[in-house]
């Protein structure tokens, strides 16, 4: 239960459940992600955010290896004691996979091959283990989601349901890549300067496929459908030991 996945719509809450995290944390902002002003600026919090520049834009290449490099770096230490790392943005990321392997024709807005995609899927994942079979104690990843269709030969007639937002079969293979995974959703206020609610569905339900746990079915049948975002009391249910 120490690799968790998080979907969902923008302003849902993703970054911002990093604050209820164990500590030392430290959150790797991927090249592309918007949601960086949502990241905590607390004591045991490293963040790490990139800036858009000529070079990054010249070379996928450059900012995968980058990314690889520095994550590397987190979950051996060589930055500091890292109790959990947080990587958000993995929607964002992977466009850059795709834009190497089809030799920067994705980002040019050019046709490719569409068998590449299988390659930047392979890559994708690649780094994905690079982080999962590592030491760090916790390690956590967000992405968008999106509505994605059940049979894609019926295009607009076929029924549609929520996954994380990634690219043709990788939206519901990722899924099998964690433990948990966490669709994030958000409840406005109804009054006027009250905080709105942020809550993690933890079962799929009519609408939302794309969250799911794999646990001792005792316990999960003891979990609710959701909860408000908060890690270590999560945990502390999956553990079995919080009613």
């Amino acid at each position: 239960m120490s690799r968790v996945l998080v979907s969902g719509a923008p302003g849902t809450g993703k970054t911002r459940s990093a604050v209820t995290c164990h500590r030392p944390l430290h959150i790797i902002s991927l090249p592309g992600e918007g949601g960086t002003n949502s990241i905590p600026q607390e004591e045991g919090i490293f963040p790490y955010v990139w800036v858009d520049d000529a070079d990054s834009r010249a070379s996928s290449k450059a900012v995968i290896d980058e990314i690889k490099a520095l994550t590397i770096e987190i979950v051996s230490g060589a930055r500091g004691e890292c109790v959990t790392v947080f990587i958000d943005g993995l929607h964002k990321a992977y466009e850059y996979f795709l834009d190497t392997v089809t030799g920067g024709d994705f980002f040019k807005g050019n046709d490719f091959e569409p068998l590449l995609y299988q390659r930047s899927h392979t890559k994708f994942l690649e780094y994905l283990k690079l982080v999962k079979e590592s030491r760090v104690q916790y390690a956590f990843f967000t992405a968008w989601d999106a509505k994605d269709p059940d049979k894609p030969e019926l295009k607009s007639k076929s029924p549609m349901h929520v996954y994380p937002d990634l690219p043709g079969k990788l939206s519901r293979r990722i899924m099998g890549e964690f433990s948990l995974v966490l669709s994030s959703h958000v409840v406005p206020a109804l009054v006027r300067g009250q905080p709105a609610r942020f809550y993690w569905q933890l079962k799929p339900n009519s609408e939302v496929h794309g969250a799911a746990i794999k646990i001792d079915p005792a316990i999960y049948s003891k979990l609710p459908d959701e909860i408000p975002q908060d890690w270590v009391k999560l945990e502390e249910m999956l553990m079995g030991t919080k009613k």
